[in-house]
């Protein structure tokens, strides 16, 4: 997935939100918001790859809006996208020490 364009990083990510919120989301109208704007146009546009209709064949039974939202207007994506970066720094932080005990 490193080496797949950003459009198709961003369809594997919403398939995969979906999936993982079936449960509350089959039945409900929903939105999804996306800094890619050619997302937008998803189920309308031509199928290209492979990948992508499995992952446009995976959202067909739900019932959603796709939003096109800037980037820089899309705080929230762009904090959970830094996720990584700061859970790594969190655990240098909290690296494990030895006590005294385990050193005699």
């Amino acid at each position: 997935m490193q080496a797949a364009s950003t459009c198709h990083r961003e369809m594997f990510a919403i398939s995969e939100a979906v999936r993982k919120w079936r449960q509350y989301l089959v039945g409900r109208k929903f939105n999804i918001y996306t800094d890619q704007r050619s997302l937008k146009r998803l189920l309308n546009q031509t199928i290209q790859t492979p990948a992508q209709q499995k992952w446009i064949t995976k959202l067909l039974g739900y019932d959603f809006e796709i939003h096109y939202t800037p980037g820089k207007d899309n705080s929230m994506a762009d904090t959970l996208s830094r996720l990584p970066a700061a859970a790594l720094m969190l655990s240098a932080v909290s690296s494990v020490t030895p006590t005294i005990l385990e050193r005699l």
